[in-house]
C-alpha cells in the first residue's frame, strides 16, 4: 500500500498489518531466549547454545516455575526490556519505518522509565523501552480490554520521549504461540470514540485500566484478530484503540514483542 493508503487505513481503523524485517525478528528471539535462560539459571550459555536452545525446552522450563517465581522473573516489564543493543537495533528501524508508513516527520522508542530502573540494575539510563509478554498455557496472565493511553495517565511524565511528543502507536509482534485463536485482539475503531468510559484496578501493585462492560458488550462485533502471517507480520496501532488478549489455550507459552512508539 502507498503511504497516503496505509495512513487512511490507519486514521479509521485504529491499526495496520506490517512486515517485520527478518534480522530484527531473529534479534528478538535470540534475544527472548538469552533473557529466558538467564532466569533459568542458564546464563553461561554461548551464543551458539543460546541459538540452538528449542523454545519448546524454555516453555516447559518457565511453565513449571512456581507462580511466585514466574511473577518475579516476567511478572514487572523492568524485568522484560531487551538490552541496549537489541533496543537500539530497533530503534534504528523504527525511526526510517514508521514515518514512511505514516503521516509522521519523526518516530522513536521512549525512553525506559526510572521507576524500571530503580527494579533492574542492568537497564541503563537513556535506554529504550522494547519489552516481550509470556503467558503460560491456560492460566491469568492475560490483560483486560484497555487502551494504552489511559495505561500511561497514572505514569504521566514518567516515560521520557527522546523527540517532541505529539503522539503514540504501538507495535506488537508475535513470536511463539500466537495463532488464530490465542492472538492479540482489537476493536476496530474504537480509538475514534470519545465516550468510552474507564476505571482502573490493582494489578501486581500498579494501576491497570479497564474499559467499561457496557462499550465491550456493545461493540463485540468490532473485535477483529487482523493477522494471518504469524512468521512475519506484526499490528502497528493507535494507543487509544481498545485492545486484549485471549487465554492461551495452547500446551506451550505464548510469547510476543511490544513497544511504544512516539511520533510527531
Amino acid at each position: 500500500l502507498s503511504q497516503n493508503m496505509n495512513n487512511d487505513f490507519f486514521e479509521k481503523n485504529g491499526f495496520i498489518v506490517i512486515k517485520i524485517p527478518h534480522h530484527i525478528r531473529k534479534a528478538i528471539e535470540q534475544e527472548i531466549k538469552r533473557i529466558c535462560l538467564s532466569k533459568l539459571n542458564f546464563s553461561k550459555l554461548s551464543l551458539r547454545e543460546i541459538k540452538k536452545e528449542k523454545f519448546n525446552q524454555i516453555s516447559t522450563s518457565v511453565t513449571n516455575l512456581t507462580n511466585d517465581n514466574f511473577l518475579k522473573y516476567f511478572g514487572h516489564s523492568a524485568f522484560r526490556n531487551f538490552s541496549a543493543q537489541v533496543t537500539n537495533l530497533i530503534n534504528k528501524w523504527v525511526k526510517n519505518f514508521v514515518p514512511l508508513v505514516l503521516k509522521r516527520r519523526e518516530a522513536s522508542l521512549r525512553y525506559i522509565a526510572e521507576h524500571e530502573l530503580n527494579k533492574n540494575k542492568y537497564l541503563k539510563k537513556k535506554q529504550y523501552m522494547a519489552i516481550f509478554r509470556v503467558v503460560r498455557p491456560n492460566r491469568n496472565d492475560v490483560t483486560f480490554p484497555h487502551r494504552d493511553y489511559d495505561g500511561e495517565i497514572p505514569y504521566y511524565g514518567c516515560y521520557k520521549s527522546p523527540i517532541r511528543l505529539k503522539d503514540r502507536v504501538k507495535i506488537w509482534i508475535p513470536i511463539w504461540g500466537c495463532n488464530k485463536l490465542s492472538s492479540l485482539r482489537l476493536f476496530k475503531s474504537s480509538h475514534l470514540n470519545k465516550k468510552i468510559r474507564i476505571r482502573y484496578i490493582k494489578k501486581q501493585r500498579r494501576k491497570k485500566p479497564v474499559v467499561d462492560n457496557n462499550f465491550l458488550k456493545k461493540n463485540k462485533s468490532s473485535i477483529i484478530q487482523p493477522i494471518k502471517d504469524y512468521k512475519n507480520s506484526a499490528i502497528l496501532f493507535h494507543d487509544r484503540l481498545v485492545h486484549f488478549a485471549a487465554v492461551n489455550k495452547g500446551k506451550n507459552l505464548r510469547i510476543s514483542a511490544e513497544f511504544t512508539v512516539v511520533t510527531n
